[in-house]
């Protein structure tokens, strides 16, 4: 007599599996493309103003594009069946991300620019 036990993550496991890790991902994916589209933006030799500064669009980054992306709803769908519907709402996620660090790269500093006004959008063809 063979028994089998099937093993089902409980309602939190379940939750972090399907809300949280895809967020953290994504979250990492927009840290990434900021940071590899400063370096192709000054081909792999930023210097030290913007070298220094670009942090903190990082999280303003991520946040926009975890939030949009959760209220437009692309968390809730199975990766491997998106269609056309779920590939705009996640361009709406990525231009409302490179829009929102676009414009706190132009007017967070009075003085100057956080970063370049051509690396958000370099960014955001990288997170696409």
């Amino acid at each position: 007599m063979v028994v089998r036990v099937s093993v089902r993550p409980s309602g939190i496991v379940h939750w972090l599996a399907r809300a949280v890790a895809p967020a953290i991902r994504d979250s990492l994916i927009a840290a990434l493309s900021l940071w590899l589209a400063l370096e192709l933006r000054f081909d792999l030799d930023v210097p030290p103003p913007f070298s220094d500064r670009w942090y903190w669009l990082v999280p303003l980054t991520a946040g926009l594009l975890v939030l949009v992306g959760a209220v437009r709803g692309i968390y809730r769908t199975v990766p491997e069946f998106a269609g056309i519907v779920e590939l705009i709402r996640l361009g709406e996620a990525v231009a409302a991300a490179s829009i929102g660090s676009l414009l706190a790269a132009k007017y967070a500093l009075p003085d100057s620019h956080v970063v370049p006004l051509s690396v958000p959008p370099i960014a955001a063809m990288i997170m696409f």
